[in-house]
């Protein structure tokens, strides 16, 4: 009897700790976890802000993958995106996204008085 290892896709990636309406601080440090649950085998999870792909830790357990980020917004974030990508060996030429656009305050680069 041979034993077959069948492939499913993971479950779509959430992100958690950042909802759509959050306003974020330049300068400010933020952690935001990505989750995909099931999947055989289990999501490998990807954070990318832009085009730059984030360092993150990553954990399985039971039924679950997750992927946390810590990342300090910038100026040039502002109404950028930040996004998630799942992906298994289901799911290898289609990665599965979770984005979020970026609000970001931040200080005038100048401010000019005048009396």
């Amino acid at each position: 009897m041979h034993s077959r290892f069948f492939a499913d896709p993971p479950g779509a990636p959430q992100i958690q700790g950042l909802n759509k309406d959050d306003v974020l601080t330049a300068g400010r440090m933020k952690r935001v976890t990505c989750v995909s649950i099931g999947g055989n085998p289990l999501a490998s999870l990807r954070w990318f802000r832009g085009d730059e792909e984030l360092e993150a830790r990553y954990i399985t357990q039971d039924n679950y993958a997750s992927a946390e980020v810590a990342f300090i917004p910038f100026n040039s974030d502002n109404g950028g995106d930040l996004r998630c990508e799942a992906v298994n060996s289901a799911a290898a030429e289609h990665p599965l996204v979770a984005s979020m656009t970026l609000t970001v305050n931040y200080p005038p680069e100048i401010v000019k008085m005048s009396i």
